[in-house]
């Protein structure tokens, strides 16, 4: 009896507790507070309703991120945050579910994302965003636009899933993959993306005194990278190759494409492995277009080598060029 009496003197006061919390968050008070932990000096955003289920999760009906010129980022009919009831303001986790994220890049790799969180107008003590843990999307649309080159680069995907994370300490991170059309050969297009503005720093205890470590722009590396799979080849696509010599048109390609930026020519420096099926490619040293051309492009640091193959007058021909890198990138 003694040990009982102990355990409900316990769990009576915890339970009132729980029940107080649950019905606080109900109030519109807490979707005040909701909304000041999302905007002040982090989030852009718009939302409904907010309401508790079980006791670690809260779900925010109409979900709109914004960035600070008010065009729609991200638009979803329903996210659920993760919360400890005992920490309120503290976001572990935000699922997002059947939304349109827009996401677009500029000149100068100057994305739309970056531009969601606002940047405050003093130093701060911690960091705000350290109240919002990974944001996780779930079967999403995505809208890819590149307004960076001379034809606007578009391409939208289905059943999209990823994250996106942003923290002063460790910099901005957004992974995501998904689905576009269905091409003539009933293959499906697929399509992956990771954005990642790294901070090149150490985390240690001499850094907590390091004051420019977390705003230097020179600390920053960008990192753009695309996974194609099955992705139809246009010309405004061909863009993110520019050779001399030649332009390609069309085709399927498959393989990885890794931008990265270079910091002392502020241009971006592309690697990877790119393979074009039955593609369609104009030569400077050729009048008309090469159709169903087969290339594998290589990409190092030092250099770009492609190596293509096709037939003209039913005749094997053979195309292996090799750039420099310094050429490429002054284009990029």
């Amino acid at each position: 009896m003694r040990y009982l009496k102990k355990s409900l003197m316990v769990f009576i006061p915890l339970l009132l507790a729980l029940i107080a919390l649950k019905y606080y968050i109900s109030t519109p008070h807490f979707k005040s507070t909701l909304t000041s932990i999302l905007k002040t000096n982090v989030l852009n955003v718009e939302f409904d309703k907010v309401r508790l289920y079980g006791f670690d999760k809260i779900q925010i009906d109409n979900l709109k991120v914004k960035d600070l010129s008010g065009n729609m980022v991200i638009d979803a009919k329903k996210a659920v945050a993760k919360i400890n009831l005992l920490t309120p303001t503290r976001l572990n986790r935000i699922d997002i579910y059947n939304a349109t994220v827009n996401l677009e890049r500029r000149k100068d790799n100057d994305f739309n994302i970056f531009h969601i969180m606002k940047k405050e107008k003093k130093v701060k003590t911690f960091d705000r965003t350290s109240r919002i843990g990974k944001i996780f999307v779930h079967n999403a649309m995505l809208n890819y636009a590149d307004t960076s080159f001379k034809e606007k680069i578009r391409k939208s995907m289905s059943s999209v899933n990823g994250n996106l994370e942003s923290a002063k300490s460790r910099g901005f991170l957004l992974v995501a993959k998904g689905m576009g059309n269905l091409n003539a050969d009933n293959t499906l297009e697929t399509l992956g993306i990771e954005l990642n503005q790294k901070l090149n720093s150490e985390q240690s205890l001499k850094s907590r005194f390091d004051k420019i470590k977390n705003s230097s722009e020179k600390r920053k590396e960008l990192h753009l990278n695309f996974d194609f799979g099955n992705v139809k080849v246009t010309k405004e696509l061909g863009q993110y190759l520019p050779l001399e010599m030649i332009i390609i048109k069309g085709g399927m390609l498959n393989g990885k494409l890794n931008l990265t930026k270079n910091e002392v020519t502020e241009t971006m420096e592309p690697t990877g492995n790119l393979a074009v099926k039955n593609g369609i490619l104009s030569y400077i040293d050729f009048d008309g277009d090469i159709d169903k051309i087969n290339a594998n492009i290589n990409m190092t640091k030092e250099n770009i080598k492609i190596d293509a193959n096709s037939m003209l007058a039913q005749k094997p021909v053979s195309l292996l060029l090799n750039y420099g890198q310094k050429k490429i990138q002054n284009l990029l």
